[in-house]
């Protein structure tokens, strides 16, 4: 082979080698932001679950909503969530992440605060994912689709 060729075989593998690793790199973020957009989903979809809760008759809630807010809810009073006894007491685990409702006195561990707009501890849905380090939190002032702010921290 003369130099000419081997110079071409050498340029090429560099060039696909490189294609490869920016393949990979962009198939990561790709993967991050999907996960990053099922957990936000996700809690937009626990959250707007409350408002419809809150805006239920009296006579068609559980006994034991807390809190003096209507919205102020747990797991228990949405009944379609389960909780996982290894996580926190009373937190909904998927396989994205950790949430939490309604500002637990403990968040899903790794859980940046700075995600949440207002800062709220009540009427609040709180995700933490530890496979992608990302926080959501989704405030809830009212029982409209206003009413619902989202915040992200990774």
């Amino acid at each position: 082979m003369g130099q000419q060729q081997l110079l071409l075989l050498v340029l090429t593998t560099i060039i696909v080698g490189l294609a490869t690793v920016a393949g990979f790199n962009a198939y990561q973020e790709s993967r991050k932001q999907s996960a990053t957009d099922h957990i936000t989903q996700k809690a937009i979809e626990i959250a707007m679950d409350v408002q419809v809760y809150a805006r239920r008759p009296g006579t068609h809630r559980s006994e034991n909503t807390t809190g003096d807010s209507d919205l102020v809810v747990d797991f228990g009073e949405l009944s379609h969530y389960e909780t996982d006894g290894s996580a926190h007491d009373g937190d909904h685990v998927d396989p994205y992440a950790t949430y939490s409702l309604n500002g637990h006195s403990t968040l899903p561990e790794g859980y940046n605060p700075d995600a949440c707009p207002e800062n709220s501890s009540v009427n609040t849905v709180e995700a933490y994912s530890r496979a992608h380090d990302v926080s959501v939190c989704v405030s809830i002032t009212g029982t409209t689709v206003d009413d619902l702010t989202t915040g992200v921290a990774e």
